[in-house]
């Protein structure tokens, strides 16, 4: 862990900042964002990548296993949340029923730095394409990007 990782306020704008200058420059070079994407991010953290997405315009839904990492999330999306822009979950992702607890497909998955943790891949990847049109694995795809800015 490094230290950015214990300020929440800044790995949630660092977060965010990698997303608005890297990830949806990369996503958008390389495909169409529907005019109403429903995004998920499953591990969302503090949501600073969906915070990116909801600055768009889109409608977010983050899944999260740590209690305290929501409480975070919360905090730093009161208005979205109070606006209904994202919804966010509390469950391991195996207990995650699709059509109870998410009520949608998405048009976009984000796992990032987040698929190296789910025990059971071959269990969880082929149950993904049934709820969503595309997905996007990002582990450590953008992590220089982050060691440019943890000093910021």
């Amino acid at each position: 862990m490094y230290e950015f990782h214990g300020d929440k306020r800044r790995y949630f704008d660092m977060t965010h900042k990698v997303t608005v200058g890297h990830i949806i420059p990369f996503l958008k070079d390389n495909w169409l964002f529907p005019a109403n994407m429903q995004v998920l991010e499953i591990g969302c953290g503090e949501a600073g990548v969906l915070k990116a997405f909801t600055d768009l315009g889109y409608q977010c839904t983050g899944i999260e296993l740590e209690e305290s990492r929501l409480e975070f999330a919360r905090e730093f999306m009161a208005n979205e949340l109070e606006t209904g822009k994202i919804q966010f979950l509390n469950k391991d992702i195996y207990d995650v029923v699709p059509e109870t607890d998410l009520g949608t497909k998405f048009d976009l998955i984000i796992l990032k730095d987040v698929i190296e943790h789910i025990p059971n891949q071959e269990k969880f990847m082929p149950q993904l394409h049934l709820h969503l049109l595309h997905i996007l694995y990002l582990p450590n795809y953008f992590y220089h990007h982050q060691q440019k800015m943890k000093n910021h």
